[in-house]
Parts: C-alpha cells; structure tokens; sequence
C-alpha cells in the first residue's frame, strides 16, 4: 500500500513541473523609451533609434511636451549631421578619395532615418567612381593592344629562330590569341567612342584593332571607315558644345557613302553571293543612319543564310549516301562559312576528310604496288 502511494505522489510531482513548464509566462515588453534615453542617444549621434522613438510618442504621454522639445533638437541635429556629411564628402572627392567619401555616405545613411539627399550623394559618387575605373580600364586596354603591336613581330622572330621548340610556338600562338580577344574589346571601344563624338580617338582605336588581328570584319571596318573620311581631315576637340555637335555630325558617314554600301550589299544579295554579302553587311554596325533598312537588310539576310544553310546541308548529305565525298566537302564547307556553329555540318566535314584521307592512302598503295600483268625485264 505503501509503495502505490509513493508512486502517486511521484505521478503527480512530474505532472505539476510538468504543467509549470508548459504553463512559463512570456517574457514582458521592453518598456517605452523615456525622455533620457532619447537624448542620450541624440547626444551618442544614434539619431535612427531616437527618431523612431519619437515617432512612437502620441499626446497622452506625460513627458509629452518634453518629447516634443526633444523632437525640435532632434530635427536641427539631423539637418546639422546630413550637412556635415556632405561636406565631408564633398571635400574627400575634391582630393579624389571616392571610397572615403562612400563610407562618409554610408556612415550617414546608417545613422541617419531614410534620407534622399544622402542617398543621392552615394549614388553620384559611386556613378563618378565607375566613370574613373571604366577610363582607366580603357587606357589599359589600349596601353595592352600598343604593346602587342611591337611584341608580336618579336614573338614571330623568336618562333622561326627556334622552329623546333614548341615552346616558342605555343608563346606565338597565345600572344595571337590575346592579340584577337584586344581587337574585338578595341574595337567595340573604337565604335563607342566614334558615338560619343570622339571621333580622332575612335579613328585611333580602329587602326589599333585592325594592326591586331586578321578579323575581316575589324579590317574592313576600320577600311570603310577610312574611305569615308578620307576628305574630311580630323579636328580638335573642344569642350565647346557647338563644336561637339558638329564633330557628332562628322562621326556619321555621309549618305551618299551609306547608300551605295547598300547598294552593293543587294546586288551580292541578288546574286546569291551570301557568304560576301553576310562579310559586306558586318562593316555597316558603326553607322547610324539608314538603321532602319540595314536592319531589314540583316533580317532578310538571316532567313536567306538559313534556307541556303538547309538546302547545301541537305545536298551534302545527298552526295556523301551516294559516296561522292569530295562533292559532299564542299557543301558542308560551303554551310560552315554562312554557320559557323552548324554541329552536323562540323562532323560530317570531319567524317568526310578521314574517308578522304584512307582513300588517298589506299591510292598510293595501288600505285607503288608492282603490277603482275607486267613481264619482269629481261635479263
């Protein structure tokens, strides 16, 4: 009987601590900010804490008349903070310190409730800071084509004096490589510029970029460009706006230039010429008149490359089932050079020069091969 009540009196000791534990009251709200707190943290700067303090205040406060004093040193405090930060700011950019004037910016945001003026001023300096890094990448861009203009002839004299170190070919083969990825860049910075109204600069970068690369499409870029300049010798830049806009006037060929462009993109159009035609029509980004009808051109053009694409395709296909290899090659190039990234036409063009080549093979052998109709010469 005992032993039954003790383990009643366990039971019910593990259900009460139960219940207790169930039961803990939540932990109570922080209690509202007073008068103190609020100017302790206007006098530490935290002007974010103290003005969503104040913001939470209504009229039945009994500190009501202090808080609205607090609110008025509150708003001076701020307006004096914001104007500091600006000047801060504004004096580290005049010394060129942009990531300085940044943190100011920063620092006063963080301390500061939402402010405009503040958020605009980061906004211009970090604007400004990628205009100075956007410069100075340019001119390291184009300090890197110069130097490769010089070191590639010397990478090309070092290749034949040691033909057979690989080494030296492989260097070759990687500076031309660099050489081909700085012309593209050069060139897209040419244009860019040539937009702008930077026309001696653009001019400059084009010849760059052609003095890089084989590319026919940079050559010829920087060709027409040439050919269409040519009567017009380059001026000054000034920070004149009457002269920025005529110097944006020169940067646009003449109309004359661009329609027998045209002109001649249609006749190599209409003769079936597409792979020309495709190479003519990729000099015509840099002008910006007729956008219109080079873009209608480029569109016709595009839907021309892929009937054409699928019909050589088609008849290679033909040619290769019916063991005309050397038939079957041509077509496959023929749609290379209009697709360069056609896979079927790159594995057949493949598959094709290998039977080609065990042919050629095979044909050596029968012609070395001693012929047993032939009588041996007589002794």
């Amino acid at each position: 009987m005992n032993r039954y009540l003790f383990g009643f009196l366990i039971s019910s000791v593990l259900l009460s601590g139960c219940g207790g534990i169930a039961t803990q009251p939540t932990p109570p709200a922080p209690p509202p900010a007073t008068s103190k707190m609020i100017e302790t943290w206007i006098n530490h700067q935290e002007y974010r804490k103290a003005w969503l303090a104040l913001s939470e205040m209504n009229s039945q406060h009994p500190d009501y008349d202090r808080f609205i004093e607090l609110k008025t040193r509150l708003d001076r405090d701020i307006a004096a903070y914001e104007q500091q930060v600006i000047d801060q700011a504004a004096k580290s950019v005049r010394s060129n310190y942009l990531n300085k004037a940044l943190k100011e910016y920063e620092s006063g945001l963080a301390k500061l409730p939402d402010n405009a003026r503040l958020a605009m001023g980061f906004e211009r300096i970090q604007k400004q800071q990628r205009a100075q890094i956007t410069k100075i990448r340019n001119r390291l861009l184009t300090l890197k084509g110069e130097y490769l203009v010089k070191a590639l002839p010397e990478y090309e004299k070092i290749a034949v004096l040691e033909s057979s170190d690989n080494i030296s070919k492989h260097e070759l083969d990687n500076a031309k490589k660099t050489a081909d990825d700085l012309a593209q860049k050069i060139s897209k910075l040419g244009s860019s510029e040539l937009a702008e109204g930077q026309q001696e600069k653009g001019a400059y970068l084009l010849k760059l970029a052609s003095r890089l690369t084989s590319d026919p499409v940079i050559l010829s870029s920087y060709s027409v460009f040439q050919s269409t300049q040519s009567t017009k010798p380059f001026k000054d830049q000034t920070t004149n706006k009457k002269q920025v806009v005529k110097n944006n006037k020169t940067v646009v060929p003449e109309r004359q230039a661009i329609k027998k462009s045209i002109a001649k993109f249609d006749k190599l159009f209409q003769q079936g010429e597409l792979y020309k035609a495709k190479i003519f029509l990729d000099k015509l980004p840099l002008y910006l008149t007729h956008k219109d009808a080079i873009s209608a051109r480029r569109q016709q053009l595009k839907s021309a490359i892929k009937e054409q694409v699928s019909k050589l395709y088609q008849q290679g296909v033909d040619h290769y089932s019916k063991e005309n290899y050397e038939i079957a090659l041509n077509h496959w190039i023929s749609v290379l050079r209009l697709q360069p990234d056609h896979e079927k036409a790159k594995e057949y063009t493949e598959r094709t020069k290998r039977i080609l080549d065990k042919l050629e093979q095979l044909r050596e052998k029968q012609q070395s091969a001693p012929n047993p109709a032939t009588p041996p010469a007589s002794q």
